[in-house]
């Protein structure tokens, strides 16, 4: 279940330096705090959804599943596997359930959409 505490400073700081400041996938330091679960879903600014994304990916992203968006051919090439897996490990253990929960809680979230979001983040 996503927790439902916004994140504070020291939060986002923690997330910041748990990925040295730059993006969690290139290792670009122009980036942009990301919702994993997007806020038009209902996605919230806590510590178990926000991570830094490269600007420019992030735009391109927008409300994408991610595990649809970074398998993308032409997505796939511009960071290594192992970061992507590293993200969604952080993101899976910070949610409270194991990476193949995470994932499967994830596309039943995009599959959803916002109109059954918040039915499905309480259950």
């Amino acid at each position: 279940m996503i927790k439902e505490t916004s994140i504070n400073s020291l939060q986002m700081l923690e997330v910041l330096d748990r990925f040295e400041f730059r993006c969690a996938l290139t290792g670009s330091t122009g980036f942009h705090v990301d919702h994993w679960f997007p806020q038009k879903f209902g996605g919230l600014s806590n510590i178990s959804n926000c991570y830094p994304l490269d600007a420019t990916l992030n735009l391109r992203k927008n409300a994408s599943n991610p595990f649809v968006f970074f398998e993308r051919e032409d997505i796939r090439p511009l960071f290594p596997k192992e970061k992507f897996d590293d993200l969604v490990f952080w993101l899976a253990v910070n949610n409270d359930m194991t990476i193949e929960e995470f994932r499967d809680y994830t596309n039943k979230v995009y599959e959803t959409g916002d109109d059954q979001w918040k039915e499905l983040r309480n259950k």
